[in-house]
């Protein structure tokens, strides 16, 4: 299990789902949001559960644990798509 801190988020990219199928050719991805920081000003708009657009170059992954973990911060969040 990972908190994030600040304004990061923990995203599940193999819960990744196109939407917008060749309209972004690939360069924007949506994926489930499992955990959130508690933003820079206390202040976070997404909370675990969201679907995040997002572009793809902005993905770090880490490996926690054995486990490979995939971060976006807040301000790369595009929209939250409901």
């Amino acid at each position: 299990k990972i908190k994030p801190l600040y304004d990061y988020i923990v995203v599940d990219v193999n819960d990744k789902k196109r939407i917008f199928p060749s309209l972004f050719n690939e360069k924007y991805v949506t994926a489930k949001a499992l955990a959130v920081g508690c933003g820079t000003d206390g202040k976070m708009l997404v909370t675990p559960g969201d679907t995040v657009l997002f572009p793809v170059n902005s993905v770090i992954k880490a490996k926690v644990e054995g486990e490979d973990v995939s971060i976006i911060s807040q301000t790369d969040v595009l929209a939250i798509v409901e």
